[in-house]
């Protein structure tokens, strides 16, 4: 049944729908914002040998976080999913095959602030 037919079913039988705000129950003419700019942060202590995991932190301050891509420079990936979420934070580990260089790239995902990606350069060592 759509809005209206409920509406006249309900207005014949007596029975009316309010809706009440009233100040102090957390009502307001104030426009509200949710979330704010699309901010990704990423770091990582380095260098650390080869035998040791590397471990990213990140955060993340959106409006409805979808996910976050990270390529860690050696054609290995993660993602995460943040499910509308505004904001996020943890960290990813990553263990490296070889020493050397690598440059990581965290790509997050927003429905309504689009994207942002973040570059991060670490230093493996043997």
């Amino acid at each position: 049944m759509g809005f209206m037919p409920l509406f006249e079913h309900l207005k014949r039988r007596g029975l009316l729908l309010f809706l009440v705000c009233l100040p102090g129950w957390g009502c307001s003419e104030e426009a509200f914002s949710l979330g704010g700019p699309l901010v990704l942060s990423i770091s990582a202590v380095t260098p650390v040998a080869v035998t040791e995991e590397l471990v990213v932190d990140y955060t993340v301050v959106g409006r409805n976080l979808l996910g976050m891509t990270v390529n860690f420079g050696d054609m290995q990936t993660d993602s995460l999913f943040f499910l509308g979420a505004q904001t996020a934070g943890g960290r990813v580990t990553h263990l490296y095959a070889a020493p050397g260089q690598y440059t990581i790239s965290a790509r997050v995902e927003d429905a309504v602030e689009g994207s942002v990606t973040e570059e991060l350069v670490v230093t493996i060592n043997p």
